[in-house]
Order: C-alpha cells, then sequence, then structure tokens
C-alpha cells in the first residue's frame, strides 16, 4: 500500500515539475502558456539541400541557427544505414559564435523548441549567455571534430 501511494505521489511530482512547451502559428514558443523565445523553420521540405531553424529572441533578434549537417563514416555502415551517415544539429549562437553540436536531428519547430527550453538557453525572452556556455561545454563539437578526422 505504501509502494503504491509513494509512486503516485511521484507520478504527481514529475507531472507538476514537466514543463509544457508549445509553438504556435505565430513562431512564439511558450512554456506553461509564458511566451519564451521564437522560432521559424527554413527548408527543411521534402527535396529542398538545405534545412535550418532561426531562434529570435521576444525582442525579434535572432540569436541562435541551427542547422542540420551530415557526413560519411564508414564505421556507421550497417544494414539500417548502408551508406553511413551521421545526422546531427549545429547550434551557432551568432553574438558569442559559439558552436555546439546535437546528436538529436527533428525537423518540426516543436521538438527543436523543446532543446532549446530544456537547456534554458532563454531566460525572460532574452539568450542567456551562462546557459550558452553550459550548453556548448556540455555538448561540444563531437560531430565536425569527428567529420574532420575522416
Amino acid at each position: 500500500m505504501k509502494k503504491g501511494l509513494l509512486f503516485v505521489v511521484t507520478l504527481i511530482s514529475l507531472n507538476s515539475i514537466a514543463q509544457k512547451v508549445d509553438v504556435g502559428d505565430d513562431h512564439i514558443i511558450t512554456v506553461d502558456k509564458q511566451n519564451y523565445a521564437m522560432i521559424d523553420r527554413e527548408g527543411c521540405g521534402m527535396f529542398e539541400a538545405e534545412c535550418k531553424f532561426n531562434v529570435f529572441d521576444l525582442d525579434s533578434t535572432k540569436q541562435i541557427v541551427i542547422m542540420f549537417r551530415s557526413y560519411k563514416d564508414y564505421m556507421e555502415i550497417k544494414p539500417a544505414n548502408k551508406e553511413g551517415i551521421v545526422r546531427y544539429c549545429e547550434f551557432v549562437f551568432l553574438k558569442s559564435k559559439k558552436k555546439a553540436e546535437v546528436g538529436s536531428v527533428f525537423l518540426k519547430s516543436a521538438k527543436m523548441a523543446k532543446i532549446i527550453v530544456k537547456a534554458n538557453l532563454f531566460k525572460d525572452g532574452k539568450l542567456d549567455e551562462a546557459a550558452v556556455d553550459e550548453f556548448v561545454i556540455i555538448n561540444g563539437t563531437p560531430f565536425s571534430d569527428r567529420a574532420r578526422k575522416l
């Protein structure tokens, strides 16, 4: 009985902590119905060569460009990946000129917004430079570093 009650309390606690992230038709990212930042997808169509997201603060200043990148790595050749293509997202922080890479590749604004919110990259509608520094340190550039060695 106590284990069941503890489980329910834990679930309720986790749900209350979880943030609801949405992207509206106006491209505004909201977190728990509060405006957070703006995101605009460019390209990403079926036959388009380029796919990127532009991320703006609430003053409409472009702060981040997220570009989809790929390279071929013979070590990644598998039955499900016959060409050994490695895909990743490169985050370019325009003001500081810092870069970081994330292995998750999402073509939907809402999924990309969740990465941005989870990393707390914006605070009070502005890019948080301390969060950017942490994001860059944690993620680094492992994909482009690997691609340069091939």
